[in-house]
């Protein structure tokens, strides 16, 4: 069954009034820990859409959803002074540690706080991540992400590693993966991807695979190969492995087992 948001009115020995309400009944996210707003007006709470986490409100008659932050990151450890002005929360993307950030309570406003990466980010290079998009069989669009090798240039040659969340109900996104960046600095392209069964794209996608475990989502990571190929023809197809943990480990075994496609695993 889908997560919802749900209040219910008590009386004061904590008896509840009555059934309870579903404030997220046709919104098709999964929502986190549910906080009040401070006038109680409304409810806030995290919630991943995409490749990104952020903060979202519902008001208390469920008649809408709102994202109050935006941006190609994901927020964390989200707190709130008591009286609503101020919110702290952790910010990371694809190049960037969390650090900590401030905003106004209507998140109007955000500021970085904080600078514990900063000086040892000066003496990397990070490589962005591009997002690709590719239709699966069933022509639902997956979301995923390339990592240029460090030194790229093009015309040359490079090796490109897939790799595969856990979950399978995981997600990759905006966030920063050092393993990315390190085999990025090592020479590889990068692709992961969030395949039928992810989070973040609603309830049908994330349960997509339900008794196809293998069977279905086998097909989103070999067209996610494809589109990497199409958009970098750099990419050598003799050397093309694949690599995973939990669930990412189950289907490294499956591809190497179903396809010849990756050298390594």
């Amino acid at each position: 069954s889908e997560t919802d948001v749900k209040v219910v009115d008590l009386r004061p020995n904590g008896a509840l009034v009555g059934p309870a309400r579903t404030l997220t009944s046709e919104w098709d996210l999964v929502p986190g820990e549910p906080s009040w707003t401070p006038d109680g007006s409304a409810l806030r709470f995290s919630a991943r859409v995409g490749g990104s986490r952020h903060l979202f409100e519902v008001t208390l008659r469920g008649e809408l959803i709102r994202q109050v932050t935006s941006g190609n990151r994901q927020l964390g450890s989200i707190s709130t002074s008591q009286d609503g002005q101020v919110m702290a929360y952790t910010v990371t993307d694809a190049v960037t540690p969390a650090e900590v950030y401030t905003n106004r309570g209507d998140g109007s406003l955000q500021q970085k706080i904080t600078s514990f990466n900063d000086m040892w980010l000066t003496d990397i290079i990070l490589h962005p991540s591009e997002r690709l998009t590719w239709p699966a069989a069933d022509s639902t669009e997956i979301e995923g992400w390339l990592v240029k090798p460090v030194g790229y240039e093009r015309g040359r040659s490079y090796p490109l590693i897939l790799k595969i969340h856990g979950g399978p109900h995981g997600a990759y996104g905006d966030s920063f993966f050092r393993t990315f960046q390190v085999l990025s600095g090592s020479g590889f392209f990068v692709l992961y991807t969030n395949p039928r069964g992810s989070s973040g794209y609603g309830h049908k996608f994330t349960y997509a695979t339900l008794g196809q475990w293998g069977e279905m989502d086998s097909g989103d990571y070999l067209a996610g190969v494809d589109a990497a190929l199409e958009a970098y023809p750099e990419v050598d197809t003799n050397r093309i492995g694949v690599s995973g943990g939990s669930y990412g480990g189950f289907m490294t075994n499956w591809l190497t087992a179903t396809t010849d496609r990756f050298s390594a695993a």
